[in-house]
């Protein structure tokens, strides 16, 4: 609703510029939305923690975005997922969340 009320906005004060940057704004919201959904997920069972880490520059060789997570998906214990991106690190944690969810460990 958010995305349609927007576009109306943007699109009718500055016409064709106007949409793309409302589509923009719509395609930013609904990765919002999916990184969201990826740590509800993540934390979905109680007493789960997801910590997003602070982006990190690629000077040391690591990579650019690490979250850790800690719940009995883990053993309890701390695991750190990385990706070049925020998704791909949380995309990282959730295959192996499922993957144990599932039985497959």
């Amino acid at each position: 609703m958010y995305e349609t009320i927007l576009a109306f906005i943007v699109g009718g004060v500055l016409g064709g510029l106007g949409t793309a940057i409302a589509k923009h704004m719509n395609n930013k919201l609904d990765r919002c939305y999916q990184i969201v959904a990826m740590i509800n997920e993540l934390r979905e069972h109680e007493a789960s923690v997801v910590i997003i880490c602070c982006e990190n520059p690629d000077f040391n060789g690591g990579p650019d975005n690490v979250i850790d997570c800690e719940g009995y998906w883990t053993g309890w214990q701390t695991k750190r997922y990385g990706g070049a991106t925020l998704d791909e690190a949380l995309a990282s944690a959730i295959a192996d969340y499922r993957r144990v969810k599932d039985g497959h460990t």
